[in-house]
């Protein structure tokens, strides 16, 4: 039995006829050039540009609690908060923040991750998720973000917790890249 429909002979060989003569037209015209951007003048519109490349950028840094306090940040002492500078000539973004708590982690007890930022002369704050512990792992989160920290500027990381009760450390993985300044 045929998978063909029933169709009379004389249209299934038309078919086969127009599919290979689209073929044979195709295979004679030979490979196809790549076509690259073609220079366009534009009056009175925007103009589009090329980006430069981006480098990947990817740093662990660490925030450290320490006993009795309930930040990195605590008293005035900012001797748990760490930050990333960017070069000059460049801005960072940031795509993946991760952070995962190690050190002595009590059950039940959470930190939140803030980073703050400046881009185009204002500050801003990003935060990951409170993580949360659950018996003695050390557990973490992964979060997609978008933003952007200009050229010069340092992006700060602390941690924050609703215990003072031991020291502990908060690993903070930043991913994304690095562009030229606008």
């Amino acid at each position: 039995m045929s998978s063909f429909p029933t169709r009379a002979p004389h249209v299934r060989r038309a078919a086969l006829v127009a599919l290979f003569t689209a073929v044979a037209t195709l295979l004679a015209a030979g490979p196809a050039a790549a076509v690259g951007p073609t220079p366009v003048t534009v009056t009175g519109g925007p103009v589009a540009t090329y980006a430069a490349p981006a480098t990947p950028f990817a740093t662990t840094i660490y925030v450290n609690i320490y006993a009795g306090t309930n930040s990195g940040a605590a008293n005035g002492n900012f001797t748990g908060v760490q930050a990333v500078t960017v070069p000059a000539g460049k801005r960072l973004v940031v795509q993946s923040m991760s952070a995962y708590r190690f050190g002595t982690v009590t059950n039940g007890t959470s930190v939140q991750v803030f980073a703050d930022a400046a881009t185009n002369g204002s500050v801003n704050a990003w935060a990951i998720p409170p993580i949360v512990a659950v018996g003695s792992d050390f557990p973490g989160t992964t979060v997609s973000v978008t933003f952007y920290v200009d050229a010069g500027n340092s992006m700060i990381v602390n941690g924050y917790r609703n215990s003072t009760a031991s020291t502990e450390s908060v690993a903070v993985s930043i991913s994304g890249y690095l562009v030229d300044a606008p």
